[in-house]
């Protein structure tokens, strides 16, 4: 009679346990798992895989982040680099805690599964390179007068970084403009088309009127660039400030209105083929001009620099610290 009494107990606690979790299966299409393979009291990120919330190291999340940019080079010195920059953008944003969820990092993080279906027959080869560049630059960040700096880093410059101290925010200043003479050779450091006039006001007005003029920005539609007006230029050569009709933007937006790789752009009016007027765009470099350029960084690496000089190039005035 105990031993059907206490079967019956069991089978009760077992339902009561399964109960919530098949609820929440049937609610969200979640199963949460708080803990993967780490302690508690490893520093850890916080990551949706699939149906499943888990928690991993931040050497896990490093790995992870860091396979999604080997297109940009996998120089062993460039790799070590960027698994600093990953670290110290993580330990940062960590603050205090010893947790972090992964939406409050800006990275693209790659599962095990993606770098497997990525990688395919190269999985091991580029799995292990990952690893043991991690490895060998493990719990190292950068700091600037005692605090995690944020990594800005672009594919390609114009030809120089920008000066961090003339973005305005005061908090990057040891971000001093460098040379990038390899820059102007990659294969993406020029860029030159063109958009129609219509095509060209149409983008700024969407991007622009809806918080600034009401309904127009009010460039001209038969000559845009007649109402468009440079403003500012940094010694990089990246537009700071510029005028779009009645409106003062930073480079940055009018870049990001108008789809273009870099605000270190020129306009110049032109012609299509069959004669109608275009404005013609001439773009140098990919990304926003700060901080580590992945072709330059990349370049050095292949020269003999290591991850150290590397980064105290770009980033100006930092120790790398054993955190």
């Amino acid at each position: 009679m105990q031993m059907k009494a206490m079967q019956k107990i069991t089978a009760v606690m077992s339902v009561c346990i399964l109960i919530p979790w098949l609820i929440t299966i049937a609610v969200t299409g979640v199963v949460k798992r708080e803990i993967s393979d780490v302690g508690q009291d490893v520093k850890r990120v916080r990551i949706d895989v699939g149906k499943t919330v888990m928690e991993i190291s931040v050497d896990d999340y490093i790995a992870g982040v860091l396979a999604s940019r080997l297109s940009y080079g996998e120089e062993i010195e460039l790799l070590k680099a960027e698994a600093v920059m990953i670290r110290t953008e993580v330990y940062g944003a960590m603050g205090d805690g010893i947790c972090l969820e992964v939406v409050e990092l800006s990275m693209t993080y790659l599962s095990d599964k993606e770098r497997r279906k990525l990688w395919g027959s190269e999985y091991d080869e580029k799995e292990s390179l990952v690893e043991d560049c991690i490895s060998s630059v493990s719990n190292l960040a950068i700091q600037y007068e005692g605090s995690f700096i944020h990594c800005p880093y672009m594919a390609v410059s114009s030809g120089r970084t920008r000066d961090g101290s003339n973005n305005g925010s005061g908090t990057l200043n040891y971000l001093k403009s460098v040379e990038c003479s390899g820059d102007m050779q990659a294969d993406n450091f020029l860029c030159v088309f063109t958009r129609s006039n219509d095509d060209f006001v149409r983008l700024c007005n969407k991007k622009f009127n809806s918080s600034t003029v009401g309904t127009d920005t009010g460039i001209s539609r038969n000559a845009p660039l007649e109402s468009v007006q440079i403003v500012s230029r940094d010694a990089a050569d990246y537009v700071n400030k510029v005028k779009v009709g009645s409106v003062i933007v930073a480079g940055e937006e009018l870049a990001d209105a108008l789809g273009l790789a870099s605000p270190c752009f020129y306009f110049d009016n032109a012609k299509e083929q069959d004669g109608t007027q275009c404005i013609r765009i001439t773009v140098k470099g990919s990304g926003s001009g700060y901080g580590l350029s992945l072709n330059e960084a990349g370049r050095m690496a292949s020269d003999g620099k290591n991850y150290e000089e590397i980064l105290k190039y770009f980033y100006s005035g930092i120790t790398i610290t054993d955190v």
